[in-house]
């Protein structure tokens, strides 16, 4: 197996984004395993110049089953993980340098912006669970009839009562709601 692991500018730029891009999936979730399968797959597509695996395994095949027979081979992992280890010098363009840039930007993804936006995500969720059950029929009978009412009496200041008032009594029911979503989780007390 020959490998050469530097990489044009081009290529350089283009293969920290793929490794880092990779780790994370179309919502913003940690996929560890697909960024580790991409930075296998671009490390035999740009460094492995000669192989015995070159008429089985074109390179920038996306085959799982072909790649595999890659990735399996002890040669092969070695010359990845020397490329991902080694200390390069940090103007270098080589594929080990690529991979560093790309863990430092998971990191980054990993613990900042994108984490709160995880929590935001599951936070909007759970309160839509919570709220879906009590937008039934009933509630909303009460709200319309309150908003036609008194929009047909021609009282906007009435209108928006009726609306308020309906408003207070669908969120008397979610405070309840939560109320006992949140008794539940509460931990109990450990008596010493």
């Amino acid at each position: 197996m020959k490998i050469n692991d530097k990489l044009t500018i081009a290529n350089f730029g283009a293969v920290t984004e793929l490794i880092a891009d990779a780790y994370f999936d179309q919502n913003g979730d940690f996929v560890p395993h697909y960024g580790l399968i991409t930075a296998m797959r671009l490390f035999y597509d740009y460094c492995v110049t000669e192989s015995a695996f070159d008429e089985v395994c074109p390179r920038g095949t996306n085959d799982i089953e072909k790649l595999d027979l890659v990735f399996a081979d002890d040669e092969f992992t070695r010359e990845f993980n020397k490329s991902i280890t080694q200390d390069a010098p940090y103007e270098e363009l080589s594929f080990g340098n690529a991979h560093a840039y790309a863990m430092d930007i998971v990191y980054h993804r990993k613990s900042g912006a994108a984490t709160v936006v995880n929590v935001l995500r599951s936070v909007a969720d759970e309160l839509a669970e919570r709220m879906i059950p009590l937008l039934n029929a009933e509630n909303m009978k009460g709200l319309t009839k309150a908003i036609s009412g008194e929009v047909d009496a021609g009282s906007p200041d009435a209108a928006l009562a009726g609306i308020l008032k309906q408003y207070e009594t669908v969120a008397g029911k979610i405070d309840g709601e939560t109320e006992k979503v949140v008794k539940k989780k509460k931990p109990a007390k450990v008596e010493r």
